[in-house]
């Protein structure tokens, strides 16, 4: 005897195919791997060698803040250079993804996401509840720590592991 999740997954397998979209499926795909190469064959020249993407995450991690600072640089200058690709990517992949979604009915992609990746134990309403609550809740206790570690060590250095922002 089969229970509802199962009817549930597979009621999610049946919604988000239908022949209409085959060449939609096959562009996704394309450009999904399009995407992947670029950042696979990404040499980002750094202290006189040429590190992949990820490489250049052990720069971020660096005691000495100049080579931080000097390694965000490298890397993050990489994706300026590469803006206009990264650009055209995304906006054709959010415009096959969207033509799927409303061939098959779906108000937007968002919904049919969801359904793609099986998410049947919660919604995009919980979701949305979710991230309203990092947004409150999470947020600010995070800045407030931020704000005593660095009055504590005199510092406002950041790291990898502390936040992700592109230098300035």
């Amino acid at each position: 005897k089969l229970g509802a999740n199962a009817f549930a997954l597979w009621e999610c397998a049946v919604t988000t195919y239908a022949p209409q979209i085959a060449d939609h499926v096959v562009r996704e795909s394309t450009l999904t791997n399009a995407y992947t190469e670029l950042l696979a064959r990404a040499q980002v020249p750094f202290e006189g060698k040429d590190h992949t993407l990820s490489s250049m995450l052990q720069f971020f991690d660096v005691p000495e803040r100049e080579r931080r600072h000097a390694g965000a640089k490298a890397y993050f200058a990489w994706f300026a250079a590469h803006r206009d690709e990264l650009d055209r990517l995304f906006g054709d992949l959010v415009q096959v993804r969207t033509d799927m979604a409303a061939a098959l009915g779906y108000p937007s992609y968002t919904e049919l996401g969801y359904r793609q990746m099986s998410r049947i134990d919660y919604t995009a309403a919980d979701v949305d509840r979710f991230r309203a609550e990092v947004r409150d809740q999470v947020v600010p206790l995070c800045s407030e720590l931020r704000k005593r570690q660095a009055t504590a060590t005199s510092s406002t250095a950041c790291s990898a592991t502390s936040c992700r922002c592109a230098p300035t």
